[in-house]
């Protein structure tokens, strides 16, 4: 999986906010998907800490999934589990109530919801209740941009002001959708995985908006290098570069209620 990166650059450490471990239903022969591949890849990448779904839980069951990620990455302090998220209207899935105890149980740092490929509505009438208590405890919900549609987004942030919705995987032709939404919506954040735009760092730095992107691999489909390269050659300071390779997700993390 690793590409060859010239460590006499000075890298900053990085944070990830998107890396799924387990095997994907549509992986490809040879692709990485446990736990000792992804810590050897995040060791050469320099980087220090991810936020981890498992396949699983998007491909096939996921509470089954959320709690055999428990198992996989326990004992892994720079592995931050996150859970998926299906409407309790449905017998596998607990009542919001138990659903939240057993996620403080087991550390939870963040949600994800694959709400195309799982059949159901980010809605209010299908999804207020989890949504409610994601927001009462400042987690982020993570949502793949493959999953998801810009008006959604624009009702998720409006209706959960202080859920902070990290979108992932958007790619490039997007922009035109996202400076209007970042003008409104101070909680909506997008990931380095696919945002590959020339000097678009520079241009996020010169309107005040760095603060919305977040180092994002979208580890094992992408390999982590492209991210970032994308914030070690870019035309500014240390500084941003830090805020967006770690920074700006750790303070998302840090406004975590425990």
């Amino acid at each position: 999986m690793a590409t060859e990166i010239h460590h006499n650059q000075n890298l900053p450490d990085f944070f990830d906010c998107n890396c799924i471990l387990g095997k994907r239903s549509d992986r490809r022969e040879g692709e990485p998907w446990s736990v000792d591949s992804l810590l050897k890849d995040m060791s050469y990448y320099n980087i220090k800490k991810a936020l981890v779904t498992y396949a699983p839980s998007k491909d096939y069951d996921a509470i089954f999934g959320n709690h055999q990620l428990i198992t996989q990455i326990s004992a892994y302090k720079n592995l931050l589990p996150v859970w998926t998220i299906v409407p309790p209207h449905t017998p596998e899935m607990p009542l919001p109530k138990k659903f939240f105890e057993d996620s403080e149980k087991h550390g939870i740092v963040a949600f994800t919801a694959f709400p195309i490929l799982q059949n159901f509505s980010l809605n209010n009438w299908s999804c207020g209740e989890l949504l409610k208590e994601i927001q009462k405890s400042h987690k982020p919900l993570l949502l793949p941009f493959s999953q998801t549609n810009w008006e959604e987004i624009h009702n998720l942030c409006s209706q959960y002001p202080n859920l902070s919705i990290i979108v992932h995987t958007v790619n490039y032709r997007q922009l035109r959708f996202l400076l209007p939404l970042w003008k409104i919506h101070s909680n909506l954040y997008v990931d380095t995985s696919w945002f590959s735009i020339l000097d678009i760092i520079p241009f996020l730095e010169e309107n005040n908006l760095i603060k919305h992107l977040l180092f994002g691999s979208n580890y094992p489909s992408y390999t982590p290098g492209a991210s970032i390269t994308l914030v070690t050659y870019a035309n500014t300071s240390d500084q941003i570069k830090r805020s967006i390779a770690c920074d700006n997700l750790q303070n998302i993390i840090n406004n975590i209620i425990q």
